[in-house]
């Protein structure tokens, strides 16, 4: 694999099916969702090419950090598209919002008990996010009416993808990315590994692991093209697997 070019390819794909879903009426949660996901790996592969151009061994650090980014995406997309059934989508999609907006609330709520966000700050945020028009609001009363349960953490993803019988090959690839996700961990957060891994670090694995993030990309990125319907996005997201893969098409059903 030549990374620059599969990145090209990545990028040319997801900004095609872009452009043809921008034209078109945006459906939340799941359109919203599988095009903020292109918008995010076309955004993240940008600065990857830049880092890549000028010396991967030189910017080893920042380029760990992308790569990281990019399973950040992967492993919920794909226990989504995996694990849910058609008509589950639509609910884990709302549990993801939902956790995220949980985590903002409860970040201004820790600074308004220590006293960095006012109360007349913390009850204007309060009031925006329960109008009637407010995402917020849209996503908290539709958990709330289908009980929807907690979105799992990136942890209880690979268990349930470690203990899926038998493995299909997307189960093997979340596994693949969480233990990918789990090693750039140590390059966004000081710790003895954070320490350990980058004083012995070799050219040869950065490179693998690189290709391996690129890989697992190209799936993410097909996963959205299905998603959105885009029929020539796939057939050009199909012929890029079986570059990276350097398999038949046959055998891309495994992957």
């Amino acid at each position: 694999m030549v990374p620059e070019k599969t990145i090209a390819e990545i990028q040319r794909i997801a900004q095609l099916v872009l452009k043809a879903d921008l034209e078109k009426k945006v459906d939340f949660p799941v359109t919203f969702t599988f095009m903020l996901t292109l918008e995010r790996l076309d955004r993240v592969l940008d600065s990857l090419s830049v880092l890549i151009h000028q010396g991967m061994w030189k910017h080893e650090h920042s380029i760990g950090l992308l790569l990281r980014s990019i399973l950040s995406d992967f492993i919920p997309i794909a226990y989504m598209v995996k694990f849910s059934r058609l008509e589950e989508l639509e609910g884990n999609l709302y549990s993801l919002y939902k956790s995220d907006i949980k985590k903002v609330e409860s970040h201004i709520e820790r600074f308004r008990k220590g006293g960095l966000v006012t109360e007349e700050e913390a009850d204007r945020y309060r009031v925006n996010i329960s109008q009637e028009d407010a995402m917020h609001k849209l996503v908290k009363d539709y958990c709330a009416e289908h009980e929807v349960k907690s979105f799992p953490s990136n942890g209880t993803i690979a268990d349930t993808a470690l203990s899926a019988q038998p493995a299909s090959g997307l189960a093997k690839k979340i596994q693949q990315a969480y233990d990918l996700w789990f090693y750039f961990s140590k390059y966004e957060h000081i710790g003895w590994y954070s320490f350990d891994l980058t004083r012995r670090p070799d050219k040869r694995i950065l490179e693998s692991r690189l290709c391996d993030v690129l890989r697992i990309g190209v799936i993410l990125l097909g996963m959205c093209v299905e998603m959105l319907k885009h029929a020539d996005g796939l057939k050009d997201v199909q012929a890029l697997l079986k570059q990276v893969y350097e398999k038949e098409p046959e055998d891309l059903t495994a992957i």
